[in-house]
């Protein structure tokens, strides 16, 4: 098994195998054609109720489904569907997109084929993904991905450092027992060979026994994993799905719970003061207006962190803003009045006091990817 010799760093070994149970749902299918053509192909692939079978290709053949969001699906297909049907002559596989459905935020990129080509093909895909690369904030937490950015202190050169991208595979609990194995062994090899970090989550994707198995990499490092995952689905017979198994599929109604947004640009100094000791003093807030609040990972151009809150209803966003707004100018107050009692008398004690507000900023910050 080859692999890329890039490095991104410690991987994270995450999540376990729960329980299934058997219950209907419908599954999406998997063709060849192009997005203006899928609604006729999910159709004839697969039922409700039925999950899809390995579409008569062989032993060694592999189905996978991987979580998008519209953005990303609209790179995939690319201008006039030129992106994805380069993809599947290039490989041979069969590829392509669910249709979309209104007030829905994901899509289901659908790829089948020897298990070799399907992990170039995927290997390409996020080397689609990662070209011009924005990030994007998500309501849908799903698509939030569970992997932090590789750091620059990981990859010191700029442009591999922009190659580096994440997928999110849609693995069934059998799929994600087979990656992490007994006592984390696999998914501990996978990661040490193929130089990638892999994360499954812990809670089912909505009205489903699906769970994401994210894999963040180099894209040729990823395709190499990510062949030999399909090796141990196929060795570990969980290849092809039940067919009574509920499997994900995109569809409106967990988006309906969050309607209202708003974005506030908060300077990153005062970002671990908002955030409290352990990140408890959002979590509370949170929890108080019945809010979710996404802050962004990396300062803006003008030295800012994006907080975007999402919520039921404008009142409960709105609370949750003039909330902290608030916190923010206490803290603004009690600085200006810490640094005039310092001009008073002398500067006494200024330094411990900076090196503890600096710490309490950075213990913050290292939770805020867990609280978000």
């Amino acid at each position: 098994m080859s692999s890329s010799v890039e490095s991104i760093g410690n991987g994270t070994v995450q999540g376990s195998a729960q329980g299934t149970s058997p219950g209907p749902s419908p599954s999406p299918g998997v063709s060849q054609d192009l997005d203006t053509n899928l609604n006729a192909a999910a159709s004839a692939s697969a039922g409700p109720g039925q999950a899809p079978d390995n579409n008569g290709l062989g032993s060694n053949s592999i189905t996978f489904h991987v979580l998008v969001s519209l953005k990303e699906a609209a790179k995939i297909i690319g201008p006039q569907g030129n992106t994805i049907e380069s993809i599947r002559k290039e490989n041979d596989i069969k590829i392509g997109i669910s249709p979309r459905e209104k007030s829905c935020s994901d899509r289901l990129l659908n790829v089948s084929g020897n298990a070799r080509q399907v992990a170039n093909a995927l290997g390409q895909v996020l080397r689609v993904l990662t070209t011009d690369y924005e990030p994007e904030e998500h309501v849908f937490k799903h698509l939030r991905f569970m992997l932090p950015p590789a750091s620059k202190e990981e990859i010191e050169d700029p442009e591999k450092w922009k190659q580096i991208g994440n997928l999110r595979l849609i693995c069934t609990n059998p799929q994600i027992s087979s990656v992490i194995g007994q006592q984390g062994a696999k998914i501990k090899k996978l990661i040490e060979t193929h130089s990638v970090k892999l994360v499954a989550s812990k809670h089912f994707l909505p009205d489903s026994k699906d769970r994401v198995l994210e894999i963040q990499g180099f894209p040729t490092s990823v395709a190499n994993c990510i062949n030999e995952i399909a090796e141990l689905f196929i060795q570990d017979d969980v290849h092809v799905p039940p067919r009574t198994l509920p499997r994900y599929y995109p569809h409106s109604k967990h988006t309906k719970e969050i309607q209202v947004s708003q974005t506030l640009a908060i300077p990153k100094e005062y970002v671990g003061a908002l955030l409290g000791v352990g990140g408890n003093r959002i979590a509370n807030l949170r929890k108080f207006t019945k809010t979710k609040i996404v802050i962004g990972q990396e300062p803006n151009e003008t030295g800012n962190r994006i907080f975007t809150i999402w919520g039921n209803d404008q009142k409960s966003v709105k609370l949750a803003q003039t909330m902290l707004l608030k916190n923010l100018d206490v803290e603004k107050k009690r600085r200006e009045e810490h640094e005039a009692a310092l001009r008073t008398t002398g500067g006494a004690g200024a330094g411990a006091e900076s090196a503890a507000a600096t710490d309490s900023s950075a213990a913050a910050n290292n939770v805020e990817t867990a609280e978000t």
